[in-house]
């Protein structure tokens, strides 16, 4: 059975968009997920964490308190986002990426599978690029 918190507002537009809420999420209180939004098994998200339209979420994700994800951000499976965290428009974060508290991923960034990004960090285009 899915836990939603009864604050948890689910966006729509006026053209139908949807959410596919899997039966085992967690919400926290006051949680805000856009249209057209996917989630995969056993998510987590925090109080006041925002998902933004478009937005695919992988199995096993955990998104921190007041996290804020833009449009059409993807979060590979295993992925961990800290509290306060801002992930732009169009960033991909692999398999097993860990956001330490307050890092901040700037709009179509791809971080790989299994980096780390260190609290209060700011994440740039090709900060992450490989020779």
């Amino acid at each position: 059975m899915a836990t939603i918190d009864d604050t948890v507002a689910l966006h729509r537009n006026p053209d139908g968009g949807f959410v596919q809420v899997p039966l085992d999420i967690v919400t926290g209180v006051g949680v805000i997920i856009g249209d057209d939004v996917t989630f995969g098994r056993r998510v987590k998200l925090r109080d006041g964490a925002r998902i933004g339209p478009s937005s695919s979420i992988g199995d096993d994700v955990m998104i921190g308190a007041g996290a804020v994800l833009g449009y059409d951000v993807t979060i590979n499976q295993g992925a961990s986002i800290s509290p306060h965290c801002t992930i732009g428009d169009h960033a991909n974060l692999g398999e097993n990426v860990a956001l330490g508290e307050g890092a901040h991923v700037s709009a179509w960034v791809t971080i790989p599978d299994g980096e780390t990004v260190a609290p209060n960090v700011r994440v740039s285009l090709f900060d992450f690029s490989r020779s």
